[in-house]
């Protein structure tokens, strides 16, 4: 397993998920996975919203 600090295990999730907030929803999307951003996980993975939201209100 490669050991990574956290900055960059942070670095590695922010780039995976793209966390979209407009006025009256949120959308998530795991660019990894869904380059072209069809399938919105905000839904199936509520986990990954608030540790970006954290990660937002951070910075």
């Amino acid at each position: 397993m490669l050991d990574f600090s956290a900055q960059e295990r942070e670095n590695i999730f922010r780039s995976t998920y793209n966390l979209t907030q407009f006025p009256e929803k949120l959308e998530l999307y795991n660019l990894r996975e869904d380059p072209g951003e069809t399938i919105d996980y905000v839904e199936v993975q509520p986990e990954i919203v608030q540790k970006l939201l954290k990660t937002v209100d951070k910075h």
